[in-house]
């Protein structure tokens, strides 16, 4: 238990000092930083106001009404923010690093590879993005308990770590492959799903999506939560401890293949 401790503060401490480092990076790239904030705020606001424009027209959406898009809107904002600032940058990085030999430099570290490479490079201006996610929450809920704020806050971090190893699993796939940026765009493109009622969609597309490849973690399953209508998203757990196993298996079995840039 003292060993479990230690490593805990161990990481804490060397995600405190990634932190630190990426905010001065943006202090002396203040211009990449703005274009950052403006392109991912920009793209939160086109969501808002596709829904608010929506429900202007018509008073519901199947079953959906209006305070319910805007939870599914800022809990979706919310998700993407997060999986963008901490893990999409960081992580498109591994196939050149796998190409070019660069690799050494993570594996030889006494601490986890996959940490390291989701943590490494942080996106201040989509993480500040994300306050109009939890703005949008705290607008259209309400009469919300504690443990729906608890089960909310599971479920994105479930949501966040989903699309953290898909796309870590698909860049793994560059120790066979090599370019491997066509699949990064899939999961861009698939991300998109995510971003709809799942009322929208034929149940068998809708059952894939919750339960096979469960994107619907993004936005439907929290904002099914603060609304009452779903109690928590522990039933999702075993989906995300398959794919953590799978990307490990993956892996483990291009470590094998991988050549080092000192060979």
């Amino acid at each position: 238990m003292k060993h479990l401790a230690d490593r805990f503060f161990v990481y804490l401490r060397l995600y405190a000092c990634y932190i630190k480092l990426n905010y001065f990076r943006a202090l002396a790239y203040r211009a990449d930083f703005l274009i950052g904030l403006v392109i991912n705020t920009f793209g939160a606001l086109i969501l808002f106001y596709f829904y608010d424009t929506v429900f202007e027209k018509i008073e519901m959406l199947g079953t959906w009404d209006k305070a319910r898009a805007m939870l599914l809107v800022g809990s979706y904002i919310i998700v993407e923010s997060a999986y963008i600032a901490f893990a999409f940058h960081s992580i498109s990085e591994l196939p050149k690093l796998i190409v070019h030999g660069e690799l050494d430099s993570y594996l030889l570290r006494p601490i986890s590879t996959t940490a390291l490479l989701i943590l490494r490079e942080i996106d201040f201006g989509s993480l500040i993005s994300g306050i109009f996610g939890v703005g949008l929450i705290v607008a259209y809920s309400s009469a919300i308990s504690v443990w729906q704020i608890v089960h909310f806050i599971f479920a994105v971090t479930l949501g966040f770590i989903f699309l953290s190893l898909v796309l870590l699993l698909l860049m793994s796939l560059a120790f066979w492959w090599g370019r491997v940026d066509e699949f990064r765009d899939l999961l861009s493109w698939t991300m998109e799903l995510g971003s709809k009622p799942a009322a929208v969609y034929p149940p068998v597309i809708r059952n894939l999506l919750y339960w096979i490849f469960p994107i619907f973690l993004m936005a439907n399953v929290p904002a099914e939560i603060l609304a009452g209508e779903r109690y928590g998203a522990l039933l999702f757990l075993p989906v995300i401890i398959a794919l953590y196993l799978l990307h490990t298996a993956i892996w483990s079995l291009g470590l094998k293949k991988y050549q080092s840039g000192s060979h």
